[in-house]
């Protein structure tokens, strides 16, 4: 797979004759989906931005699920090292949610949304990579279970809370990216969420 920082980066450039016609065509649909923030893509366009043929999108990936997990998982490589480690350290529930809401935030803001909204969007439902499901289920079960431990939750409960707390840096990320919110407005505000909420169940 193709160096994230290379794909996601904002200064990367699509028709950089540095890089590989993958690479290109990677970085093109990030573009593309940041600025559309929907699916499915044009890949007329993500060809013209990567200045490359739509056959040659086809050669690398043979249908448009291929090239959004492709792109999905460029996005997980980046954050899974640093999720592992946070889960791992934080055994508290209310210091690895916020530090999940903290990086997540902070990547949605860097890199785009496509991590966040493609668990969710109609395009990709039953889609989804194995690579994928799996990064998305670690991170529900390890908290889930966080938080059955810590506050005698039943586990459909702890998952609700999860999954509750979970669409915090999306809808923060949303708020900065258009300017309704500052991005530190964003991240005290979710913060303060999450420890109110560990305050409501430990009471």
């Amino acid at each position: 797979m193709s160096d994230s920082h290379n794909i996601l980066s904002s200064s990367a450039e699509p028709t950089s004759p540095a890089l590989t016609s993958e690479e290109r065509i990677l970085i093109a649909t990030n573009i593309e989906y940041n600025q559309t923030g929907s699916l499915p893509l044009s890949l007329g366009t993500i060809a013209e931005r990567a200045h490359l043929s739509r056959s040659l999108i086809y050669a690398h990936f043979p249908d448009q699920y291929a090239l959004i997990n492709a792109l999905l998982e460029v996005h997980i490589s980046a954050l899974q090292p640093h999720v592992v480690l946070l889960l791992q350290e934080n055994d508290n529930f209310q210091n690895a949610s916020a530090a999940l809401a903290d990086l997540l935030l902070t990547h949605y803001l860097d890199a785009g949304l496509l991590p966040a909204d493609a668990p969710q969007d109609d395009f990709c439902r039953g889609h989804l990579s194995p690579k994928a499901r799996k990064f998305y289920r670690q991170i529900i079960l390890s908290l889930t279970h966080k938080a059955m431990a810590e506050f005698g939750l039943a586990k459909r409960q702890a998952r609700a809370t999860v999954l509750m707390l979970s669409a915090l840096p999306e809808q923060g990320a949303r708020l900065a990216s258009t300017e309704q919110a500052s991005a530190e407005i964003t991240r005290t505000t979710q913060k303060r969420i999450i420890r109110l909420t560990v305050e409501t169940l430990r009471s």
